[in-house]
């Protein structure tokens, strides 16, 4: 029979996993990996903060409640934002799918909540995320770090935009019931970013974070992908961008729980037409249009003549998958683990 142990409350706290508190008691082991995980991972972060961020510089990061605490950060794409461009954002709100209600009807489902009293939506570019929030939030703020972007965004009952970073959020501790990270997530700096939002998150919040992507698949015709791979993704790589990705040993240091991790695919029907204003509002051709490596005609023509012989003037079926992770907030998991530390909020307020 294996070792077991009993655990106080504060224990108890510390190993609240996906949203179900442990029954009092637990096996040794599995304890003690629990706790290892969180200490490694925070130890982790804080020589990578002190590596990547403070070369040269004064101290500006540290360790605080357990949870890493980064003053200055430096988004990966921050140095070239491919959104800051107004010709870009136009296009963009011309020529995405809104993939988005179908997703928040989905966080309804798995949070339990048919609505929420209040979200900030981040990263929300021309609003289509924001405006999907709206439907099941009584208040949403919508933020972007481009006004561009912000310029094209549609409001609504409800709805308020604001020009903020995803790394610096200017709200109030504990104003939100939800935040939401739609196709955005790549671009952040993720540590800077989790602490801010765990922050801004009441204790019974969620974050939930999702990528919604093109497969590069037209169904009926394989040859569709060889051209998606071999000649438009060869001429328009994908841009450099985070990788970071949400896992429960990444997430856990920063107060959340990683309560479950979804796919779904979706089925668009588009023209030919409406299929080339998609692709002219991807990264990949931001990068070389409104940075002057090609005409935005060039690439129009290019893309026209590619797609047509697949389309054949008739409207195709095209492939999009979904990733989704449903974060929950643990209360009381970083200062359990360093009860002799300040809370993140009292050292950082808005």
């Amino acid at each position: 029979m294996e070792d077991r142990i009993s655990m106080s409350a504060r224990e108890r706290d510390v190993l609240k996993v996906k949203g179900a508190v442990v029954s009092g008691e637990r096996t040794q082991v599995e304890a003690a990996r629990l706790l290892s995980k969180s200490v490694r991972q925070v130890r982790r972060i804080a020589r990578f903060n002190r590596s990547v961020f403070l070369q040269d510089r004064p101290p500006i990061a540290e360790l605080v409640a357990g949870r890493p605490v980064i003053v200055q950060s430096f988004p990966m794409a921050e140095a070239n934002n491919y959104f800051l461009h107004a010709t870009a954002a136009k296009r963009y709100v011309r020529g995405r799918p809104d993939l988005h209600p179908a997703i928040v009807r989905r966080i309804c489902e798995v949070t339990g909540r048919s609505r929420f009293a209040s979200a900030l939506d981040v990263g929300c570019g021309t609003g289509l995320s924001t405006r999907a929030v709206a439907r099941v939030a009584d208040r949403v703020v919508g933020i972007d770090s481009s006004p561009e972007m912000l310029g094209q965004a549609a409001g609504g009952l409800g709805i308020a935009y604001q020009q903020a970073r995803a790394e610096s959020l200017p709200f109030a501790d504990r104003s939100f019931d939800l935040v939401n990270v739609g196709l955005a997530f790549h671009w952040f700096a993720a540590d800077a970013f989790l602490h801010g939002a765990r922050r801004v998150l009441r204790d019974d919040g969620w974050l939930v974070i999702y990528n919604s992507g093109f497969l590069g698949q037209l169904h009926g015709n394989d040859d569709f992908a060889q051209w998606h791979v071999r000649v438009y993704l060869a001429r328009y790589p994908t841009p450099p961008r985070s990788q970071s990705g949400v896992t429960e040993e990444f997430v856990w240091p920063f107060g959340f729980a990683l309560v479950q991790k979804e796919t779904h695919d979706q089925d668009i029907s588009m023209s030919s037409d409406q299929f080339v204003s998609y692709l002219l509002t991807q990264s990949n051709v931001i990068a070389v249009v409104e940075q002057g490596t090609e005409r935005l005609e060039d690439v129009a023509h290019f893309l026209v003549q590619g797609v047509a012989p697949f389309f054949d003037g008739q409207r195709r079926v095209l492939k999009w998958q979904s990733h989704i992770d449903f974060l929950r907030v643990c209360g009381g998991v970083a200062e359990s683990i360093f009860p002799d530390r300040k809370p993140a909020s009292s050292l950082h307020p808005s």
